[in-house]
């Protein structure tokens, strides 16, 4: 029994460091865009870090207001974006920019509210 545990957890610890070997992130955005299921404030993303400014690209960035935030690039240049934030629209360079979504996972984000992260 207490074998099979520690494989477990071995492997558990062995994909979460090919992962973030292969550039995958865990955020946990303050503000965004949301799906049917809720805000992005209530949910985990999944993301790959790196450049990611092309057009109708979802990205992981840093809001002008300092919290992290997901959106929708609506038009670019190269080195910076603007980007649909749920209502508004934000200018968002290179250096904001965490990576592109891969998932988004809802009401997870919940928990990690409540503790203040």
């Amino acid at each position: 029994m207490r074998n099979s545990r520690v494989r477990v957890l071995i492997i558990v610890f062995a994909v979460i460091l090919v992962g973030y070997l292969a550039g995958l992130r865990f955020a946990h955005p303050q503000e965004g865009l949301g799906t049917a299921l809720g805000s992005a404030k209530t949910s985990i993303v999944l993301y790959r870090a790196g450049d990611a400014l092309a057009f109708e690209n979802k990205i992981i960035f840093t809001s002008g207001s300092g919290s992290t935030a997901l959106g929708v690039v609506a038009g670019t240049d190269g080195k910076s974006a603007y980007v649909n934030v749920d209502t508004r629209f934000e200018q968002v360079s290179q250096t904001q920019v965490k990576g592109r979504l891969i998932s988004v996972f809802p009401f997870v984000g919940v928990l990690f509210g409540l503790i203040g992260l």
